[in-house]
């Protein structure tokens, strides 16, 4: 066995298929992805705002720091709850058949 790793591979690009920085430039210029991006990211920033709100709301109410902590646990938990019946419980049996 020789000492020296063997060198890796970098998978190659198909003829006519981009990679890298002309790759990202084409998928932002595509027609759909100004307002799946707009949407993304007034989504993402509504969530804060409201997690923001829930936050300075308990606090006032409770004028306690420690309530902010158990806010937030509170939250992650509700969310775990509500993402467990979306995750498959097993890998489907076999692949499927392609026409």
């Amino acid at each position: 066995m020789s000492a020296e790793p063997e060198p890796i591979e970098e998978e190659k690009a198909l003829p006519g298929q981009l990679k890298g920085p002309a790759e990202a430039l084409r998928v932002a210029t595509e027609r759909n992805f100004g307002p799946y991006f707009v949407g993304n990211a007034l989504s993402a920033s509504g969530t804060w705002f409201q997690n923001l709100a829930a936050s300075l709301l308990v606090f006032r109410l409770t004028h306690s720091p420690f309530a902010l902590p158990a806010l937030a646990a509170a939250a992650l938990i509700y969310l775990r709850v509500r993402a467990t019946p979306s995750a498959p419980s097993r890998p489907p049996a076999r692949p499927p058949e392609r026409a």
